[in-house]
């Protein structure tokens, strides 16, 4: 986050939602899409995130904070949360030079196809609008202090809809009260999210955390300990290396929206005056995508640096897409784990 404020929210959600259906094959990989997700990999995406929140060495920590984490939660619980989280900024807000806080929202889990909406327990969804109307609850209840800045991380399958449509939502909606700080999806809106056992994580979360150092990379904990990883995995880009093209994040960060290793106008012309639609977005996001992907057909026909992606039975979202690491690169994971 480039945004800092003095008062901070962080809010991690993990929920294995109603399309839930554990995954079990013999694959020693097991690389599948989060709508069959296993809770506990979602859980340590959000463990994950509540740990570096917490405890990480990272600039722009605020001196007073506030940190939930939710582990397969519903909407009611949810809810009830989000407004203590409000309850506190407006109790922070009669503090001399409150400077009208941040909120951090965190989510691990599945989906909904078409606009990306959470999918909580008890049959339960969290959609944009809700996400977006949480943020005003909040901005309104701290009047005449600034505008609420706005961090959002989703590990999804076609989360880049939800990211989109919150966006949208405060730069056409709320410019005066919202301003997004860093804002991330795992996937294209039409694209579904992986995860991998042998990672213990969903792959998106799994390459956000990838911290290159003098010895490498190393990444999330799993099973307790820190795992080198490779440097190719590191951030969206690296997400979207390993898959070939089939699972692309969306970030959104300091006035710049990107994705599949390209980025996109928000605004028209020089002076950033001129607000695009969210449908010009989405549009330049998806050409990103396609051309990416067929930048990327060598590594699903030629052995690379880390192995040679060969057609499998593994589906990505509509378009149909397939592919999977071969026996090399399988065993290049396995020792990961």
């Amino acid at each position: 986050m480039s945004i800092r404020r003095d008062w901070a929210a962080y809010i991690n959600v993990a929920a294995k939602g109603t399309l839930f259906q554990p995954y079990q094959r013999s694959d020693p990989i097991g690389m599948h899409p989060k709508a069959l997700a296993n809770l506990e990999y979602t859980t340590a995406d959000v463990d994950y995130w509540d740990d570096y929140w917490r405890n990480g060495d990272w600039y722009g920590r605020s001196p007073y904070e506030t940190h939930s984490t939710l582990r397969d939660t519903d909407y009611a619980t949810l809810a009830s949360r989000l407004e203590e989280v409000r309850a506190w900024f407006a109790e922070s807000s009669q503090t001399p030079g409150f400077d009208g806080g941040s909120i951090v929202f965190c989510y691990s889990g599945h989906g909904r196809e078409g606009d990306g909406a959470l999918c909580l327990n008890n049959g339960t969804y969290f959609d944009a609008e809700d996400f977006v109307r949480t943020c005003m609850d909040i901005r309104s209840s701290s009047p005449g202090s600034g505008p609420l800045a706005v961090s959002l991380i989703v590990d999804s399958c076609y989360s880049g809809a939800f990211l989109l449509k919150v966006l949208e939502g405060i730069l056409h909606e709320h410019p005066d009260d919202l301003i997004p700080d860093y804002l991330f999806a795992a996937s294209m809106p039409d694209e579904v999210a992986w995860e991998l056992p042998v990672l213990n994580h969903g792959l998106a979360t799994y390459c956000q955390s990838v911290r290159p150092d003098s010895l490498g990379a190393m990444s999330a904990t799993a099973g307790g300990r820190s795992d080198p990883a490779w440097a190719i995995a590191e951030g969206p880009d690296g997400c979207s290396y390993i898959t070939a093209g089939a699972q692309n994040p969306i970030r959104y960060d300091s006035y710049e929206l990107a994705g599949a290793m390209q980025s996109v106008r928000v605004w028209e012309g020089e002076a950033l005056v001129t607000l695009r639609s969210r449908d010009e977005w989405e549009s330049d996001l998806l050409k990103a995508r396609d051309e990416l992907y067929e930048q990327l057909a060598v590594l699903r026909t030629r052995r690379s640096m880390s192995g040679r992606l060969t057609e499998q039975d593994v589906i990505s979202g509509e378009r149909g897409r397939r592919r999977i690491y071969d026996k090399d690169f399988r065993r290049e994971l396995d020792q990961l784990g």
